[in-house]
C-alpha cells in the first residue's frame, strides 16, 4: 500500500536543525528555571517554619508571665503587638483548661493552616514549673507566593531572551560550518548534472564536512579521468568495430576460398575419407571413398545418410566378402568398431581388394576415417613372406651343408683323440685338440650368425622350462674353466645351492652365462674372475642377477656405448690381439631381454668390468615380433620293453655317413648294439623288423625325411612305443615334440648327455607313484588313464582336504593340483603341506583353467615346479605337457640296466 504523505514536513536542512534543536533548548530552560524556583520555594518555606517555631518559643515566654497573673488585658496587647507581622495570619492563648483566653486574627480552622505551630505556656518559680496553658500561632505564605510571581516573570524574560540567543548562535553556526559547505556542494552537483563543467567544491575543513568534500572532489577528479578513458575506450572501439567488420568481411571471404581448397583438398586424397557427426549421418566424404566402398551404391552416400544405412545397403550388395556369410553378424561388429574407433582394421572386398580402416574420434565425439587400398602392398606381403620362407628354408639348408661337414670334423677328431690316449700316442693329441677347437670355434661363429639372422627375422623361439640354476651355473663354469686356466686367471663361483629353480630357457641361458664369463676369461690375463648369483626383488614376486666380475682390461665410456652392436668390439686393436666376431654380447642381450631381462655393464679402462645378468624367475619369452612359444610337450619317456638282452640295440637314421659312423662308434663303446639306415625308408625297415631300443633321427634326409619317420613310426601300433631321440641341426624341437619324440638334441652330439638320456629309457626299478588333487572328476579320469598307462600309481582326491588325508597312505613322486576347489582350494593346500617337510622335495604341477594374476603367481613362487593351464582348444597341448611331465619325473634307472 502506499504510504499517505505527511502533512507537515521541512524542506530545508535549516528548518529541521531548528526543529530538533528549538524544543531541546526550550525543555532545558523550563527544567533549570523550573529547579532554581523549586530550591527558593523550599528556603522560602524553611524561612518560614523557622519563624514560627522561634515565635511560638519566644511569645509563650513572654504570655507565661501574664497568664499566671490573670491579666488578660497584657495578654490581648502582646497579641496585638503580633498582629503588626504581616506573615502571621492568626494567634490564640488557652487556659490550662483549654479554654480560649485571648486571640487575633483568623482563629478558626488554625490549625489547619500550613504553618501552624503551639507550644505549652509554663511557669516555672521555686524551682518548679506548671503548665498554665497554650500558645497557637498560624503564619501565611503570601508573602511567599508573591516572591515566586515575580521570579517566575523574570525567569520568562531571561528563558525567552537565552531561547532566542541560543536559536540565533545555531543558527550562524549551521550556516558557517554546514550551510555554505552544502550550497556550494550542491552548487557543484547541480552544475554536473546538466551537462557543465564539474567545478571542485572550495571548502576546507577538518571536520566531517571537509572529509566528505575532499572525497566528492576526489570521486570528481576520478571521474573526469574515466570520462576521459571512457571517451578514448569507446572512440577505440568504434574504430576496432570497423576494423574487425572489416577483417571478419575478409575472413569469411577467406573462409569460403578455404572450404573451397579444403574440399578441393579431400577430394584430391588419393585414399578414402569420411567424417560421420556424434549422430553417425555423413557430414563429407570424397568420390574416392564412395568408389572405393561403395561402387555401384553412390547415390545413398550423400550428407546426412547414417552409417548403419550404408553399410546394409554394402552388406546387401555383396560388396564385403567378410559379409557374405553372416551379413548380419558383420555388420554388428563394424557397427562396434566404427563407435568406438581403435586399432586400424582391415576388409576384404568382393572384387579381391583389401581396405585398411582407420578411424579416429574427435573432440566432439564425430568419426573420422581413412580407407586405404592395401591390395598391391598385400601381395607385396604375400611375396615377402614367401621370400622368408625361401630365406628361412635357405638358412636351414645353409645350417645342414655348413654344420654337417663340421659335425663330423669334430666327432672324428674327438674319436681319434681317444684312440690317441688309449694307444698312449701323445704326440697327435695336441694338434687333434687343435684341430677339435678349430672346429668348434667355427662351429660357434655359424651359429651365432644364424642366431642373429633369427633373431633379426623374428623367427627365433624361446623354449621355456622349468630347471636347477645352481646346477646349470656350476655346469658352464666347469665348461669355461680351462679357458681361464690358461690365462693364468682364478675362475670363483659364488651360487647358493638353495638358489632354487627358474623358469626360463635353458639352452639360451646357458649360452649367455658361456659367452658372459668366455669374455671375462678372454680378455683377463693372470687376475680374477668370479660368478656371483643372487635372488633379487622383481616387480612379480623375484627375479636372479648373475654378476661376472673380472679385473681384466676394461672399457672406457665410449667402449660401453658401442659394446652391444652387432659386429662390433671395443676397437680394432682388440680385435686383432683378443680376435671374434663382436656378435656374442649383442646376441646375449638380445637373448636377455627377449626373455624379459637385461645384461648391464660397469667398467672403466685399466680397472675390470663387471657384466650384470638380471632375469626374472618366469621368464616372459618373446621372439621379437612374436611372441615365443613355450617349451613344446613331450610324449611319456615310454621305458625300453623289448626283448631282454645284454645289450640294447640303438638304430641310428642319418643320411650322412660321417654322422652315422660317429654315432656307431660313440654308442658302441658305451655298449650299445648299434645299427644304422641311410634314410628314413631303411630307417621304418629296421625299426619294424628290429624293434630296437631306441632310434636317433636325424631330420634333413633324402626322399622320406625326419618328420615323415616320425610320422610313420608312431602311427604304427607295433613301432609307437619306441623312444625317438632327434638328433639334428634344424632347431625344431615343437614340431618334434608335437610329432611324438622323446627328446631333441641338436648336432654336435654331446656324448654325455646322450648317454644319459639312453640310460633314461631303461626299465626302471620301481612303480612312481602321483597324487592328483582336482574337484573335476573327468579330469581325473583323463589324468588317471594317462598316468595309468606310463605305468604309474595313481592316487585321487576331489579337493584339498582329501587330499592331505590322502598323503598318509602314499608317497607321492609328483603332485598335480587344481588351484580352485571347494572346501580347501589349492593354495590353501600349498600352505598346508609346506608344513609337512617330509613332501619338501615333492614335485607339484598346478593344473589350472584361471588366468593367474602376479599375486598368484607371488604365491606359488617357490612351492610349485610347472603351471599347466587347462584351455578348452588346447587339449592336445595339454596332454602333451602331462607326458612331459611324466617324462621328466619317472625315477631313474639302475646302472646295472646299462649294460
Amino acid at each position: 500500500m502506499d504510504q499517505k504523505p505527511r502533512k507537515f514536513y521541512f524542506r530545508s536542512l535549516r528548518a529541521k536543525f531548528l526543529a530538533v534543536v528549538t524544543p531541546l533548548v526550550l525543555i532545558s530552560t523550563i527544567f533549570v528555571f523550573g529547579l532554581f524556583e523549586f530550591n527558593a520555594q523550599r528556603e522560602a518555606e524553611d524561612r518560614l517554619n523557622d519563624k514560627l517555631e522561634k515565635l511560638v518559643a519566644i511569645q509563650s515566654a513572654v504570655v507565661a508571665e501574664s497568664m499566671w497573673n490573670v491579666a488578660d488585658e497584657q495578654i490581648k496587647l502582646i497579641l496585638k503587638a503580633l498582629a503588626i507581622d504581616p506573615d502571621i495570619s492568626g494567634a490564640a492563648v488557652y487556659d490550662d483548661q483549654d479554654i480560649l483566653v485571648a486571640w487575633t486574627g483568623k482563629v478558626e480552622g488554625l490549625e489547619q493552616e500550613q504553618f501552624f505551630a503551639e507550644k505549652e505556656i509554663v511557669y516555672v518559680y521555686d524551682d518548679s514549673r506548671e503548665v498554665i496553658g497554650r500558645l497557637a500561632i498560624a503564619l501565611t505564605d503570601a508573602q511567599i507566593l508573591a516572591a515566586a510571581r515575580q521570579r517566575l516573570t523574570t525567569a520568562g524574560i531571561l528563558g525567552a531572551l537565552l531561547l532566542g540567543a541560543i536559536i540565533f548562535s545555531t543558527l550562524i553556526a549551521n550556516r558557517r560550518t554546514i550551510g555554505i559547505p552544502l550550497e556550494r556542494l550542491l552548487s557543484s552537483i547541480n552544475s554536473a548534472r546538466g551537462g557543465g563543467e564539474r567545478v571542485p567544491v572550495d571548502w576546507i575543513s577538518r571536520d566531517e564536512i571537509g572529509v566528505v568534500v575532499a572525497a566528492f572532489n576526489e570521486m570528481q577528479k576520478r571521474q573526469q579521468a574515466d570520462e576521459a578513458a571512457l571517451r578514448k575506450a569507446r572512440d577505440e572501439l568504434e574504430q576496432r568495430v570497423e576494423e574487425r567488420t572489416r577483417e571478419l568481411a575478409e575472413a569469411t571471404l577467406a573462409a569460403k576460398r578455404a572450404q573451397m581448397q579444403l574440399s578441393h583438398a579431400i577430394e584430391s586424397i588419393s585414399d578414402g575419407f569420411s567424417l560421420y557427426g556424434p549422430d553417425d549421418r555423413l557430414i563429407v566424404c570424397n568420390r574416392r571413398y564412395r568408389e572405393l566402398l561403395y561402387h555401384g551404391i553412390e547415390d545413398i552416400v550423400v550428407a546426412g545418410a547414417s552409417f548403419d544405412e550404408i553399410i546394409h545397403s554394402a552388406a546387401e550388395k555383396g560388396l564385403i566378402k567378410d559379409a557374405l556369410d553372416a551379413p548380419e553378424d558383420w555388420i554388428a561388429e563394424r557397427i562396434a568398431q566404427h563407435r568406438n574407433p581403435g586399432d586400424t582394421h582391415l576388409q576384404e572386398r568382393a572384387d579381391g581388394r583389401w581396405i585398411r580402416v582407420s578411424e579416429r574420434k574427435t573432440d566432439d565425439d564425430s568419426t573420422v576415417a581413412v580407407y586405404t587400398d592395401i591390395t598391391e602392398l598385400k601381395e607385396r606381403e604375400q611375396e615377402a613372406e614367401e621370400a622368408n620362407r625361401a630365406k628361412s628354408q635357405f638358412l636351414a639348408n645353409m645350417s645342414h651343408e655348413l654344420r654337417t661337414p663340421l659335425n663330423a670334423v669334430i666327432g672324428i677328431t674327438e674319436m681319434l683323440m681317444e684312440d690317441a690316449e688309449e694307444f698312449g700316442q701323445e704326440d697327435f693329441i695336441e694338434p687333434l685338440e687343435r684341430i677339435s677347437r678349430a672346429g668348434k670355434h667355427l662351429l660357434n661363429l655359424i651359429n651365432e650368425i644364424l642366431d642373429l639372422s633369427k633373431i633379426e627375422a623374428g623367427k627365433f623361439e624361446m623354449h621355456i622350462e622349468s630347471f636347477d640354476l645352481p646346477s646349470l651355473i656350476h655346469d658352464a663354469t666347469t665348461t669355461v674353466r680351462p679357458m681361464a686356466e690358461k690365462n693364468g686367471n682364478e675362475l670363483t663361483v659364488d651360487c647358493p645351492d638353495d638358489l632354487g629353480a627358474i623358469s626360463a630357457d635353458q639352452t639360451r641361458m646357458r649360452q649367455i652365462i658361456l659367452n658372459l664369463l668366455s669374455n671375462a676369461c678372454k680378455f683377463t690375463e693372470k687376475g680374477q674372475v668370479v660368478l656371483m648369483a643372487r635372488e633379487v626383488p622383481d616387480d612379480l614376486g623375484s627375479a636372479v642377477s648373475i654378476a661376472i666380475t673380472d679385473t681384466g682390461i676394461g672399457l672406457s665410456a665410449e667402449q660401453i656405448d658401442r659394446l652391444f652392436e652387432e659386429f662390433s668390439q671395443a676397437d680394432s686393436s682388440t680385435t686383432r690381439r683378443f680376435g671374434g666376431t663382436g656378435l656374442g654380447l649383442a646376441i646375449s642381450r638380445r637373448l636377455a631381454r627377449m626373455m624379459g631381462g637385461d645384461i648391464e655393464v660397469q667398467s672403466a679402462l685399466g680397472e675390470g668390468a663387471t657384466f650384470t645378468f638380471r632375469l626374472p624367475r618366469i621368464a616372459i619369452a618373446s621372439s621379437g615380433e612374436d611372441d615365443a612359444s613355450p617349451l613344446p610337450e613331450r610324449p611319456p619317456a615310454l621305458p625300453i620293453n623289448s626283448a631282454r638282452r645284454d645289450n640294447p640295440r640303438i638304430l641310428v637314421v642319418d643320411d650322412d655317413r660321417a654322422s652315422r659312423e660317429l654315432m656307431r662308434v660313440m654308442l658302441a663303446k658305451q655298449g650299445y648294439d648299434v645299427v644304422t639306415a641311410v634314410d628314413g625308408r631303411e630307417g621304418l625297415e629296421l625299426a619294424r623288423r628290429m624293434k630296437p631300443s631306441a632310434i636317433t633321427l636325424d631330420v634333413v634326409m633324402p626322399e622320406l625325411d625326419g618328420w615323415e619317420f616320425l610320422k610313420e613310426i608312431k602311427s604304427d601300433t607295433e613301432t609307437a612305443a619306441i623312444p625317438v631321440i632327434m638328433a639334428t641341426m634344424t632347431e625344431e624341437p615343437d614340431r618334434g615334440f608335437a610329432l611324438g619324440a622323446s627328446e631333441y638334441m641338436t648336432k654336435p652330439i654331446d656324448r654325455e648327455k646322450m648317454k644319459a638320456l639312453l640310460s633314461k629309457y631303461h626299465p626302471q626299478d620301481r612303480t612312481p607313484e602321483v597324487l592328483v588333487v582336482e574337484d573335476d572328476p573327468d579330469v581325473r579320469d583323463v589324468l588317471r588313464g594317462i598316468f595309468s598307462k606310463s605305468g604309474w600309481d595313481v592316487t585321487e582326491a576331489e579337493n584339498g582336504n582329501v587330499g592331505i588325508e590322502r598323503l598318509d597312505g602314499c608317497q607321492p613322486d609328483l603332485i598335480m593340483l587344481d588351484l580352485l576347489m571347494p572346501e580347501m582350494d589349492g593354495f590353501q593346500f600349498l600352505e598346508a603341506l609346506r608344513q609337512r617337510h617330509e613332501y619338501g622335495r615333492v614335485t607339484i604341477v598346478v593344473l589350472t583353467a584361471a588366468n593367474l594374476t602376479p599375486e598368484d603367481h607371488r604365491r606359488l613362487n617357490g612351492g610349485v615346479t610347472q603351471i599347466v593351464q587347462k584351455t578348452d582348444t588346447g587339449r592336445s597341448e595339454l596332454l602333451a605337457t602331462i607326458r612331459e611331465i611324466i617324462a621328466e619325473n619317472t625315477p631313474q634307472p639302475s646302472q646295472e640296466a646299462v649294460g
